[in-house]
């Protein structure tokens, strides 16, 4: 593999125009930050090569105290980098939401978007733990429903990320179910093709839910449930006699039988679902 820089640490550190507030910032210079802050600020949001600020730095590292003081002494909050990130989204890298939560106090913009025009509440869906840091966006008041350039909400890639917790907090809130992405992919059919038997039930019990959607390409759940579904997510989708059962009873007419993994043709053919 090919090293993406071969010198010194310290041409390193020159490379990326690292200021001295940046190397307190980041451990590299053992100097204390709040001493070097009342000397001067005229590099306090000095960016790197690739536009991000010591702030953006501190909330990235999880550093509640580095944040705080920088706050204290104005470092601009919404400062972005070169792809549109700024301290806020930085924050979700950290083990927890105390940066998060002091950036939001201090103003942050929740709604900003990056090159991808994705809030912080979607990017939150990306981290391992997102329920650790959406409820505090939610709390903030930022728009559930916002879209990226492919129309993905952050439900959608709740379910995506197989975050069912994330799924049910944001449903509970009101997330509107029926949005479909630009393939026409809705949160239902992300989750049947992901045969995922705990996301599914969530969904379906929305009242906004919608099982009659077609993507694209004219597919149906049904469709995504025959190239992908498992027994067991069929079996999840035939106990939801309120909404899915008619639809998954006329299932003859919405799919051929070739459409059907070998394993579930037998049970559509008599029309009757195994029970678990």
């Amino acid at each position: 593999m090919k090293k993406l820089y071969t010198g010194t640490a310290a041409g390193l550190e020159e490379r990326r125009t690292f200021s001295r507030i940046y190397q307190i910032v980041c451990k590299l210079c053992p100097l204390d930050l709040e001493s070097e802050l009342k000397k001067s600020k005229h590099l306090i949001d000095e960016r790197d090569t690739d536009g991000r600020t010591a702030l953006q730095w501190a909330a990235g590292r999880g550093d509640d105290k580095a944040v705080k003081l920088l706050l204290e002494h104005r470092a601009s909050i919404d400062t972005s980098d070169r792809i549109g990130q700024g301290p806020l989204r930085s924050s979700l890298k950290a083990s927890g939401p105390g940066c998060l939560k002091l950036l939001i106090q201090y103003g942050a913009d929740i709604m900003a978007v990056d090159h991808w025009e994705q809030t912080w509440l979607q990017a939150s869906m990306y981290q391992d733990e997102p329920v650790g840091f959406s409820p505090t966006l939610i709390e903030a008041d930022t728009d559930l429903n916002a879209r990226d350039i492919q129309s993905n909400t952050a439900l959608i890639e709740a379910v995506r990320m197989g975050h069912s917790n994330a799924v049910q907090m944001l449903v509970d809130h009101g997330a509107d179910v029926s949005l479909q992405d630009q393939h026409g992919a809705s949160h239902l059919s992300e989750a049947i093709a992901r045969n995922s038997s705990s996301m599914v039930p969530k969904l379906l019990q929305s009242p906004a839910i919608n099982v009659t959607t077609l993507d694209v390409k004219q597919r149906s759940i049904l469709h995504v449930a025959a190239a992908s579904a498992i027994i067991l997510t069929l079996q999840v989708l035939s106990s939801f006699n309120r909404k899915a059962s008619t639809f998954m009873l006329n299932s003859t007419t919405a799919c051929p039988p070739s459409m059907f993994p070998r394993s579930a043709r037998k049970n559509k053919a008599t029309r009757k679902m195994p029970i678990a």
